[in-house]
């Protein structure tokens, strides 16, 4: 797997998370999604899979695994990038 994690001039292109291939890039889906809209005619695309992992997940105590404001915060930039690319591409419904 390629994973491209920082821009040429060596910043990073997002927050990483847990595993070692994964940042949190929410720009990068509407990208992705235009890109296929005008590459292929805007064909349904179907989101089957989101998500990110944290290195706590499985040792915090239950109260603060509940109150995930970093996933809440992922959710919500992916989401909102996803709705702007609802304007150039034909989404179908997204799968969390």
């Amino acid at each position: 797997m390629f994973v491209v994690a920082e821009w040429g001039g060596g910043e990073v292109i997002g927050q990483k998370a847990a595993s070692s291939w994964l940042y949190m890039v929410p720009w990068g889906i509407r990208k992705v999604l235009n890109h296929i809209a005008e590459r292929y005619g805007n064909p349904p695309v179907y989101i089957t899979e989101t998500g990110m992992d944290d290195e706590d997940e499985d040792t915090s105590p239950l109260h603060e695994m509940l109150d995930d404001k970093l996933r809440v915060s992922y959710f919500k930039a992916y989401l909102a990038s996803i709705h702007q690319a609802i304007l150039w591409v034909l989404l179908q419904p997204v799968f969390l």
